[in-house]
């Protein structure tokens, strides 16, 4: 049971609602249904990353934290265009297949906002719905995120299921509060059943670090960084104990991922087990009989004199579960299961040490695949496993404890649970860049000069950086609708920490490393060279045609309270000149400017910020800054303020040759404290025109 750190530890805010849906669906139903079978017995890894989160949703303050929770209870009738918009990008992030389309009303949504659609007509899109357009879809989103217990088990959501459209806003309430009680009582169940020896809780390290990464022992691709590594072990298990008053014997290295440092530092710590995939097994050996006659017992590796007991999961039937019988009828899939088991134990019988197949998967995504998450394939599972008398369930910790025999192991192979390899999290470039990155801002912190409650605090930053989730979705492997929210959040923990230190964030951590299917539908490219006249208004249609046009409707941008500040930035270029326009909210220009900034920050070969300084259809000052310090000459008919911000920044002012990419992001401030940043995630990337071309070409 994992789920990355998606809150900001700097904001408080959470950026994905994962660790909540995931809560009241795979969490709870897992547990719930073994429950019912009192001779099944599993073990259960929690991650210390989702028991921090897990932790903040308990806070009263939470409604806040979670921009998905916030604009969920918020009155449809008090929605700000933004937010709506927001709403109708995120609100479909579940399975349209098992989830939304038999859902009359939830797929009737679904249609109205297109199942294919462009970011740039959101806001043509959100005026076909009205109020109680959007307050079903509050409901329904967080409605159909409860799994098969707690949607029996509570007559409240009973009712709402049943109603299936036409909620009211103290429907909307009803939800949320069933949905933070349940969360509550998921921990409390994982408690009750470890009480009861049903089930085995272990734990992973702290923030899911692919450990070999961090620590090769001197051998093999990553860093040789022990004492990070060891951190995430220790952290972990402290978290763990605090949580549930018990010390895990288990380890599930994050990925399966294992090595020899690796596992002897595990037992260092206090592991006496750990589990990860055949394949690992098999390439650890020099030779080995048939797959049946090695792979199904458990084995001891030492390495300087520190032991740990390695179980290897039968990947075949683990992946049956996991990726295969979800399609199918739940009697056929489990009789084909239990005859797997039946060939595996005619053929192990008869070995002198007893024989134990183990059987890992993910704990929550497959389930959403199968009918009815799963639960009629996982009841007829756990009856006909408690019902064979050639076959018992047993929890890893139990039988090592029995004084089982062990296989020596002499050398343990260096790899993951997919395809015995790190490939993954670091082959390619995309993940590179990203452990170049990581690298270098733990050589920037390991040099910096910090109080003990900063030091903490960037450590516990880069140690999160650390984690796997980030590199999981860099390359071409995977894709998803929130990959590049992924990307921001890893580039985030890092600037993180240059927040903490009060020093400026490196440009290059402002861009995306997400190179695959970046979403740029919300970008005007521009198609002709410009020339605007600089006086704060709109003078005419054509004085920015041609230009490109960035929206501020990033697909999970809209992550701030009120209204937002910037709308639209135009932008283009003639052979002298770089032209920035900028258009407020309507709300905004009708507000207190007094001590509003607007910051453009420019990176070339150096880089700069411009600062300008608002009053109600005028403008303050206007300074243009070089590495933070040295002011340049910067004149006051470069700049205009009216109803929107016009800007002219001549190519001679700034170190910008011919070609060389401009990087450009735009922030507010109102006494020095940050209301908005746009782009959230990245730069606007910029081309100075060459003298010989009609047109620029630019992109984020």
């Amino acid at each position: 049971m994992h789920q990355p750190m998606y809150q900001d530890a700097v904001g408080g805010k959470f950026l994905l609602p994962w660790v909540r849906l995931h809560a009241i669906k795979g969490y709870y139903d897992m547990p719930s249904i073994l429950s019912k079978h009192p001779k099944a017995r599993a073990c259960f890894n929690i991650t210390p990353s989702l028991l921090i989160q897990m932790e903040e949703y308990f806070k009263e303050d939470i409604r806040e934290k979670d921009e998905y929770l916030r604009l969920s209870l918020k009155p449809a009738d008090k929605l700000e265009p933004y937010e709506k918009e927001f709403i109708l990008v995120n609100f479909f992030m579940n399975n349209w297949d098992r989830v939304i389309k038999p859902h009359p009303r939830y797929s009737e949504l679904l249609r109205l906002r297109g199942e294919i659609y462009k970011v740039t007509e959101i806001s043509q899109i959100a005026e076909r719905f009205s109020a109680q357009d959007m307050i079903d879809l509050q409901v329904l989103f967080n409605l159909c995120w409860f799994g098969f217990t707690l949607r029996k088990k509570d007559p409240k959501l009973r009712a709402l299921v049943k109603k299936g459209r036409h909620y009211s806003e103290d429907d909307k309430v009803e939800v949320i509060s069933v949905q933070l009680s349940a969360m509550r009582e998921m921990l409390d169940l994982y408690k009750r059943l470890s009480d009861k020896k049903q089930i085995e809780l272990t734990t992973t390290p702290c923030y899911h670090p692919i450990l070999p990464l961090l620590y090769n022992g001197g051998d093999g691709e990553g860093f040789d960084w022990r004492e990070d590594a060891q951190t995430h072990l220790v952290k972990g298990l402290e978290l763990f104990e605090k949580t549930f008053s018990i010390r895990p014997q288990g380890l599930w290295p994050s990925e399966g991922s294992v090595s020899g440092p690796v596992a002897e530092l595990a037992s260092s710590v206090g592991f006496r087990w750990m589990a990860t995939d055949e394949e690992i097994l098999f390439h650890s050996l020099s030779t080995h009989s048939a797959r049946e006659k090695t792979l199904y017992a458990p084995y001891e590796f030492e390495r300087n004199e520190k032991k740990i007991t390695i179980f290897f999961r039968d990947k075949k039937l683990s992946d049956l579960i996991g990726f295969s019988y979800s399609g199918s009828d739940p009697d056929l899939a489990v009789t084909d299961f239990i005859n797997r088991l039946r060939r595996i134990y005619e053929e192990t019988k008869d070995q002198e040490d007893s024989p134990i197949v183990s059987v890992v998967l993910d704990g929550e995504n497959a389930w959403e695949y199968y009918r009815n998450d799963g639960e009629s394939f996982l009841n007829k599972l756990y009856d006909r496993l408690s019902s064979e008398a050639w076959l018992e369930m047993v929890c890893f910790g139990d039988f090592n404890e029995q004084g089982a025999h062990k296989r020596r192991l002499e050398n343990l192979f260096t790899g993951s649970w997919i395809n015995h390899n790190f490939q993954i999290w670091n082959g390619h470039f995309e993940d590179k860049k990203a452990w170049d990155y990581l690298q270098r801002t733990r050589e920037f912190l390991i040099h910096e000069n910090l109080s003990p409650e900063q030091k903490a605090l960037a450590w516990e930053e880069l140690y999160i950086a650390e984690g796997s989730d980030w590199f999981w979705w860099y390359g071409d492997e995977f894709s998803s609708h929130t990959q590049n929210m992924f990307d921001f959040l890893f580039r985030n923990h890092l600037m993180n920490i240059y927040r903490i230190a009060e020093k400026r964030i490196p440009s290059y951590l402002q861009k995306p490393i997400k190179q695959i299917n970046v979403r740029n539908d919300y970008i005007e490219e521009p198609t002709a060279l410009i020339t605007p006249k600089i006086d704060g208004r709109v003078t005419g249609f054509y004085e920015w045609a041609g230009s490109g046009r960035f929206r501020s409707v990033e697909p999970a941008g809209a992550m701030k309270k009120g209204e937002k500040w910037i709308q639209d930035i135009y932008y283009g270029a003639d052979q002298e000149n770089l032209y920035l326009r900028i258009d407020f909210g309507s709300e905004v220009l009708k507000g207190d400017l007094d001590g509003v900034r607007c910051h453009v920050d420019i990176s070339t070969i150096d880089d700069y910020i411009l600062e300008v300084e608002l009053e109600s259809g005028d403008i303050s000052f206007a300074k243009l800054l070089i590495n933070e310090k040295e002011e340049l000459d910067f004149y006051a008919t470069w700049v205009s303020f009216d109803s929107i911000l016009e800007i002219m920044i001549p190519f001679n002012s700034i170190n910008a040759p011919v070609r060389n990419s401009i990087e450009l992001k735009v922030g507010v401030f109102k006494n020095d404290i940050k209301l908005e940043e746009v782009p959230q995630f990245g730069l606007l990337t910029v081309a100075r025109p060459d003298p010989q071309l009609e047109k620029s070409f630019w992109s984020l």
